[in-house]
């Protein structure tokens, strides 16, 4: 009998725990946690993958609230597998993907820890991956919205280590971008004497 009490006090308490944690929720993060649920079920659906996306932020505001709560709250502590999510979607999705991953890189303008790290490493690797649809998408900002851009990239703790920047930079002379690429150059000087991290 004190075992089946115990195991009752046990699925109750993980209930009221998964109930209360629902309703801490802000609304936008209760969204994109049922949408990533949904995919991982079935994530094979055109339907589920794009409604992720489409719910996913696209703006830095939003983005904080959801993954850099002040209180370490709301998707923080697992922010890196909604925000990895985005690299099984992007060959079905690039231009949608790569239109939201630039418009938040944008609202940062400074690099940070956890979430905002993870969207950096994934718009990285996404201009790598995905160059045509990065430079297309590169073009179509303003000057002062490309140089926020590449500044953020460049932004990180170690940039001598930084092989995946320089690959971007490579990359963009072998596409003849050659003036995007002296950009990401001038950033990574910029950063190497800028020793605030």
């Amino acid at each position: 009998m004190k075992h089946l009490m115990l195991i009752l006090i046990l699925v109750l308490s993980f209930t009221k725990t998964g109930f209360s944690q629902d309703n801490k929720l802000i609304p936008e993060a209760l969204k994109i946690r049922t949408a990533f649920d949904k995919l991982q079920k079935d994530p094979r659906s055109a339907e589920l993958q794009k409604k992720y996306i489409d719910l996913f932020p696209g703006n830095s505001e939003i983005f904080k609230k959801v993954f850099c709560s002040p209180r370490f709250d709301q998707l923080y502590d697992r922010s890196d597998r909604y925000i990895f999510k985005l690299k099984s979607l992007w060959n079905s999705y690039p231009d949608l993907i790569g239109f939201k991953l630039i418009r938040l890189c944008i609202g940062f303008k400074k690099w940070d820890a956890d979430a905002i790290g993870y969207i950096q490493k994934v718009t990285i690797d996404f201009a790598n991956f995905h160059i045509d649809t990065f430079i297309t998408r590169v073009n179509q900002l303003d000057n002062k919205e490309q140089i926020t851009l590449i500044t953020f990239l460049a932004d990180v703790e170690n940039i001598n280590a930084y092989k995946d920047y320089q690959g971007l930079i490579d990359n963009l002379k072998k596409h003849h971008k050659s003036d995007l690429a002296a950009k990401f150059e001038k950033a990574r000087e910029i950063r190497k004497s800028n020793k605030h991290h």
